[in-house]
This record gives C-alpha cells, structure tokens and sequence, in this order.
C-alpha cells in the first residue's frame, strides 16, 4: 500500500465509524446499509482522484518491502482416537 491506499482506508473507516454513530443501526440489516453508505465514500474519492490523475491510485507496491514466498507444504494431520 501506498500513501494514498491507506488515506482512503483511513477514510472507508473514519466514514463508517461517523455514519455508525450518527445513524445507531439495529441490526445485521441496518449495518450492512451503513457499510455499503461507507463503501460509496472510499469508492467516490478513488475515482475523482483517479479521474484527475489520469492514473490508477492502486498498486502493488509493500510498504514493508517484505517479499512473499509461496511454499508448498503437506500439512500432517493426526486423528485421536478417543476411547470412552
């Protein structure tokens, strides 16, 4: 993630943590509204900056300059046999 990534996650939870205390949602239903209000924030700063850029504000770039290594491992599994 680069600068502009974590603002906009930054304001993705910034938006849902107001909306969520102004709005006091009961329930699964109501939250999920209040999310997809939240998602529509984030998504509308990322393309009015994307728009203005000329660019996509995405990328692919680690911050913690952590390379990550895909390994192949056979996972043993032991079964224990419980006598009562």
């Amino acid at each position: 993630m680069d600068s502009i990534e974590l603002i906009l996650t930054d304001l993705s939870e910034e938006a849902t943590k107001r909306l969520v205390a102004k709005q006091k949602p009961q329930g699964l239903k109501e939250n999920i509204k209040v999310a997809h209000i939240e998602d529509n924030v984030a998504k509308v700063a990322k393309n009015e900056l994307e728009n203005n850029l000329g660019e996509s504000v995405i990328t692919n770039d680690d911050r913690l300059d952590s390379e990550y290594v895909e390994t192949k491992q056979i996972e043993k599994r032991f079964f224990m046999k419980v006598i009562y």
